[in-house]
């Protein structure tokens, strides 16, 4: 996969600063879209709250801020905080399909979800697509995940394309099972 001696600096050097400036975009939208949740959850329990744009960028500073201090000041907690968030994105997940499968008396059928659907946000169908596929992709991560882990395994060239693989298949059957336990309507 690398481009050899003769590029891989070259190649290298720019996959890294991508990988830089991914990481800081990635981290800027997690952060923006929380700031928004957190001003807009004020805002249920302040109806006379009126949001300006100030309001989300004060509430993005403040949980910047937060994320740098434990960083810095308590990075022990860190661990136990991904252990958390895993439990959250578990539960989370399970309760979502059980409540999106259970709650409607009537489902959508299948040609409704994904043929007869209008576009009606002035962007292209594709760019639409990718958009609504974006939240997941935040959710259950890649295979970029998997990569980091690489100086870690014993035989990384066997052992990495071997994980990257399961993990791509287990997404990809689990997927495919979720997706038919909602639409045949057979829970678990």
């Amino acid at each position: 996969l690398t481009p050899g001696p003769k590029y891989g600096r070259v190649v290298g050097f720019f996959a890294g600063w991508i990988s830089f400036f991914g990481w800081i975009f990635a981290f800027s939208s997690i952060t923006q879209i929380t700031a928004n949740v957190a001003v807009a959850l004020y805002s249920v329990y302040h109806p006379d709250l009126v949001i300006q744009p100030w309001h989300v960028y004060v509430a993005y500073l403040l949980i910047l801020w937060v994320c740098v201090s434990v960083v810095i000041f308590a990075n022990w907690i860190v661990p136990y905080l991904q252990n958390l968030g895993l439990f959250f994105v578990l539960v989370g997940g399970l309760i979502t399909v059980v409540v999106v499968a259970a709650m409607p008396q009537q489902h959508a059928t299948n040609s409704f979800v994904w043929t007869d659907w209008v576009n009606t946000t002035g962007w292209s169908d594709g760019v639409a697509f990718l958009a609504g596929v974006l939240n997941g992709a935040f959710a259950i991560g890649t295979p970029d995940a998997i990569t980091h882990m690489a100086e870690e395994l014993p035989d990384p060239k066997r052992d990495l394309p071997r994980a990257v693989a399961a993990q791509i298949i287990l997404g990809t059957i689990s997927k495919y099972k979720f997706a038919s336990l909602i639409l045949n309507r057979s829970y678990i």
